[in-house]
């Protein structure tokens, strides 16, 4: 139910928060993630309900032992699990389904999760997971690794996509743009 792997993945690379605080939130989740798998609750769907249920049934046995704290711990695996977007039942040869194909914890795995990470919204997540798998597609067929992409790749794409049909590829390019950056700041 729960994808322990690639929430874990999602968390790795938030930068927003330094490796230790990282380590220390799976740590102190530890409980709570068995929580969630053994009453069958998807992270994604968990309320404030759920999250008090949990601090009121499950004594702090490892980690922090005041309430607040985890709450707090829980809230930054809702965070993690909500940046990574799960997938659900993608069908093959999809756009979407082309970003599952990347190893989570490689350097453009990580990327992608920092992109998707970005996203205020989940229609926002939908969208830009369809970019992202647009564009490594289109990166695939020109023969170009994503990884060495640069700028002036995506004055190419923008007007393959233009030839395509399409008459505002504005979103496909920014998304695009975002990934690359976040690649280029891992080098």
């Amino acid at each position: 139910m729960n994808d322990w792997e690639r929430i874990n993945t999602s968390l790795d690379a938030d930068d927003s928060v330094t490796q230790s605080r990282r380590n220390e939130i799976w740590r102190w989740t530890q409980l709570a993630r068995s929580w969630l798998d053994e009453n069958g609750i998807d992270i994604l769907t968990a309320t404030p309900g759920d999250m008090e249920r949990f601090v009121a049934e499950v004594p702090a046995s490892s980690g922090p032992k005041n309430p607040y704290q985890r709450k707090s711990a829980f809230r930054q695996l809702l965070k993690a699990a909500e940046a990574v977007g799960l997938p659900h039942a993608r069908r093959a040869g999809t756009a979407v389904a082309r970003i599952d194909e990347v190893p989570a914890r490689s350097p453009l795995g990580k990327a992608i999760a920092r992109v998707l990470a970005g996203a205020t919204s989940e229609g926002d997540r939908r969208r830009w997971a369809t970019c992202l798998g647009t564009f490594l597609r289109w990166c695939d067929t020109r023969g170009i690794p994503a990884m060495e992409c640069w700028p002036g790749d995506l004055n190419t794409y923008r007007l393959d996509r233009l030839a395509g049909g399409f008459s505002s590829p504005g979103e496909y390019v920014r998304v695009a743009r975002m990934l690359i950056v976040a690649l280029a700041s891992r080098k």
